[in-house]
């Protein structure tokens, strides 16, 4: 966290309104951060990954804070039933993804028949189930391939053994960090994008994907229900609770729910059997995904100061 040497230098000139909009904290000496703001206004934006946040936070943001924006409606009942007292707005999150919508929209699958997924390397992301579930149904069939993607976590370990153990040679792991451009590429070589995390606070890469036009497999939990509401994406039944576990926090914080890995393997044949019916569904995907463009969420930042 070398940023927090930068938070924490001597800073003159707080103007009328405090935007925070960096992690609130992770145990109490972060309270000596927020209470440097002498601006008359302070607003935070927040987001957690299920379904309550951390005690601190309420109290940060109680305490220091006017108003605090979400990027999810999910997230309000969320902040509301773990004791956030202040007003909660609805804001999304900006996302660059211009580059990404000028590619030229997928025609036809590739050879071999590619799925993806790029997230950093925490249980909750499940490259593991993603792993099983595409052996389940194409382990070692040189027709279907899997690209996972990992940029460091303390589950980086686990997933690389796991994919040792499995041993297919139709799967991919690339744990290195990824340049803009090399990431863009990933994103473009793959024909579907599967992700399905336990918990999300606004989930970018799906966005990304539709904004590549590409069909994605998404689990249906948390903040992933407006992207699956959408009907541009392929939905997976997410209903199994379990403790969400933070490894920054060292302690469960609420939770978190899972997909069974044979639905995740059902609906993967299911994309196979029906792609051009997906396609089709996903490059309408791309119109819906530019509201999340930050020159479309302007002038609602703005409404908000």
């Amino acid at each position: 966290y070398q940023v927090l040497d930068v938070i924490k230098a001597p800073f003159n000139g707080f103007g009328q309104i405090t935007f925070w909009t960096y992690i609130l904290g992770l145990d109490s000496s972060w309270t000596k951060l927020h209470e440097q703001s002498t601006s008359p206004i302070k607003i935070a934006y927040s987001m957690f990954e299920s379904d309550r946040i951390p005690g601190l936070w309420v109290d940060i943001l109680n305490k220091h804070y006017d108003l605090v924006v979400v990027p999810d409606s999910y997230l309000v009942n969320v902040y509301k039933q773990s004791g956030v007292k202040i007003p909660i707005f609805v804001i999304p999150l900006g996302i660059t993804i211009d580059n990404l919508l000028a590619k030229p929209l997928k025609t036809k699958p590739n050879d071999p028949f590619t799925f993806g997924m790029s997230a950093a390397f925490y249980g909750r992301k499940a490259h593991i189930d993603v792993l099983q579930a595409f052996g389940k149904r194409f382990g070692n069939d040189p027709k279907f391939k899997l690209r996972l993607h990992g940029r460091s976590g303390p589950n980086k370990v686990a997933v690389e053994s796991a994919v040792k153990y499995l041993g297919y040679n139709n799967v991919e792991l690339i744990t290195d960090t990824l340049s803009p451009i090399d990431y863009d590429n990933f994103m473009d070589s793959l024909d579907f994008y599967v992700f399905v995390s336990q918990g999300e606070g606004f989930s970018i890469t799906p966005r990304e994907a539709l904004a590549l036009g590409k069909p994605c497999i998404l689990s249906n939990n948390t903040v992933h229900k407006t992207i699956c509401d959408s009907g541009f994406v392929i939905p997976v039944k997410s209903e199994q609770k379990i403790s969400a576990f933070y490894e920054v926090f060292n302690q469960t914080i609420g939770n978190q729910y899972k997909c069974n890995i044979d639905d995740i393997a059902l609906t993967m044949k299911n994309v196979v059997d029906n792609y051009n019916q997906y396609l089709d569904k996903a490059a309408l995907g791309r119109e819906w995904v530019k509201q999340y463009l930050w020159l479309n969420l302007k002038s609602t930042y703005l409404n908000l100061f």
